[in-house]
């Protein structure tokens, strides 16, 4: 049987009971990720909230000179973003972000095209 074959028994898109990797496992790659970082005494969410502070003073010192860059205070804003976006992923699970229009009630317009007498309308 060749590999793209199933037997006749499965369908496609089937879901096969035990099939696949168990919910919620770690991968092994994972595992030895967070094992030599462990090692390394590093924390990846600390080095990036010391980043952050770090950011936060040199955007204040920056802020309170006569002329400050304008660029420089955009990066800095730009880099604190991502490293917050980064770190939302760890504690919060994304939101749809979705929006509804309300209109207020509305009475539909009723335009009568085919009028036999022009004689009768209200247009002047």
């Amino acid at each position: 049987m060749a590999m793209t074959e199933n037997p006749a028994w499965i369908k496609p898109g089937q879901v096969l009971a035990g099939a696949g990797r168990p919910k919620g496992s770690v991968a092994i790659f994972s595992k030895n990720s967070v094992a030599k970082l462990q090692e390394l005494g590093f924390d990846p969410i600390e080095s990036m909230v010391k980043m952050i502070a770090t950011i936060d003073k040199k955007l204040k010192s920056l802020e309170s000179k006569p002329r400050p860059s304008e660029v420089a205070i955009a990066q800095l804003y730009n880099i604190r973003h991502r490293c917050i976006t980064e770190l939302m992923r760890y504690g919060y699970s994304r939101t749809i972000e979705s929006t509804e229009i309300l209109t207020p009630d509305v009475k539909p317009m009723v335009v009568k095209l085919n009028m036999k007498d022009k004689s009768k309308t209200d247009i002047p």
